[in-house]
């Protein structure tokens, strides 16, 4: 502020004279407020990703800071499952059957505050809005392009003219009267009526076709949705091979028992107990995923059994041998009173295919790759003399 004297005709009078004015607000809200409105976008961190919700390669989010964005630097990232999505974008997929993870990563904003106390300027922080990705559980078959064996939403009934492509759910009953079998809201539903004592199972082949065709022998995967209807007193999911029964999911009371067979028969005695399930009831629609390598000739193991994306074996088992190849599902719920009204239960879908790896394994084995210098020489001219990077081999089919 300065002053200086003025007359007005024959009347002194002081005048006062403002350089400046200045308002402000304290910087850690104006940051807020602009660090809200800022909006970093998928397209600035993707990497080699191309959508958010398919994230399999790390994203870029170091280097920072590398962007302004409403007026500030971005200057970090902060993630909400650093051990999925590191803050400098490293992606860890999460364990394959254990199911795809979001995770929010949120910007980090800042403005140089010149005005503190020391006059030593300062960086203040702010988060902006989020971002959410979906990073994919690893090792999905679809990783590689593959298709499956057999991908069956059961839309309508398969029947022989379907032979060929999809698989053909049939019927038998043992101990009681016959049980109905139809296509109802996507899903295969095996019908048992009430009043009737009776134990009847529907078999649902994991190939194409009658249960004759069997899985080719490999690491393979299985999966079905499957809902066991409240009213019914037990479930038996049986896994049949070539050479008889090899595996059953056993439902009774509140639990469920993984056994194994030890014979091949359907009978109880050939089977004795894996692991026991406390609280499993299929009562409602329940995913049930099997790994079962069956490379090994004259062996079957199951690596791993996952209910609803969690996996419940500590280690794999060797079950009775598949022989020639994994044939059905033989789903047998039951009802030992006629007290209990209608039985209906559902089988939303059922998938196979061999893994990723056995797949590339085979694909290589029956279209063999020959790679020569030419294929990675890059900028160089011979092999004998590679003074600067080589590139990547290019080989044109897949």
């Amino acid at each position: 502020v300065s002053s200086r004297w003025a007359t007005t005709g024959t009347k002194p009078y002081k005048m006062l004279e403002f350089d400046y004015m200045k308002t402000w607000q304290p910087v850690e809200e104006q940051l807020a407020v602009k660090a809200r409105a800022a909006a970093a976008k998928f397209d600035d961190i993707k990497g080699t990703n191309a959508a958010a919700n398919n994230i399999t390669e790390d994203l870029e989010l170091g280097g920072v800071p590398y962007k302004t964005i409403n007026g500030l630097s971005l200057v970090g990232w902060k993630s909400d499952n650093e051990a999925v999505v590191k803050a400098d974008g490293t992606v860890v997929r999460p364990a394959y059957g254990s199911g795809d993870v979001q995770v929010a990563l949120t910007p980090v904003f800042a403005l140089r505050n010149s005005e503190n106390e020391t006059g030593v300027p300062e960086l203040v922080k702010a988060d902006g809005t989020p971002i959410t990705v979906t990073v994919k559980e690893a090792g999905k078959p679809t990783d590689f392009n593959v298709t499956y064996l057999v991908n069956e939403d059961f839309d309508t009934l398969p029947t022989e003219a379907d032979a060929a492509t999809r698989p053909i759910p049939s019927k038998s009953a043992w101990g009681g009267a016959a049980a109905t079998v139809d296509v109802a809201n996507s899903a295969v539903q095996l019908k048992l009526d009430g009043g009737i004592a009776q134990n009847t199972q529907i078999n649902v082949p994991i190939m194409p076709g009658a249960a004759a065709n069997t899985m080719p022998r490999g690491k393979n995967m299985i999966e079905f949705e499957w809902k066991h209807h409240a009213n019914a007193g037990q479930i038996m999911i049986y896994l049949q091979g070539a050479n008889g029964h090899v595996m059953r999911l056993e439902k009774s009371g509140n639990d469920t028992t993984i056994k194994k067979s030890t014979n091949g028969s359907a009978s109880a005695s050939g089977f004795s107990t894996i692991k026991t399930l406390t609280g499993q009831t299929f009562t409602k629609d329940t995913k049930i995923r099997f790994a079962i390598d069956t490379s090994e000739a004259g062996k079957t193991y199951l690596e791993q059994l996952w209910i609803d994306g969690t996996p419940k074996l500590d280690s794999r088992v060797e079950l009775f041998d598949a022989g020639d190849g994994l044939k059905q599902f033989m789903f047998a719920p039951g009802n030992t009173t006629t007290s209990v009204g209608d039985i209906v239960c559902s089988i939303n879908y059922i998938k196979s295919w061999q893994s990723a790896p056995a797949q590339l394994a085979e694909y290589v084995a029956q279209n063999p790759v020959n790679v020569t210098f030419d294929n990675i020489k890059g900028e160089n001219t011979a092999a004998n003399n590679v003074t600067s990077n080589l590139q990547k081999a290019d080989l044109g089919n897949g």
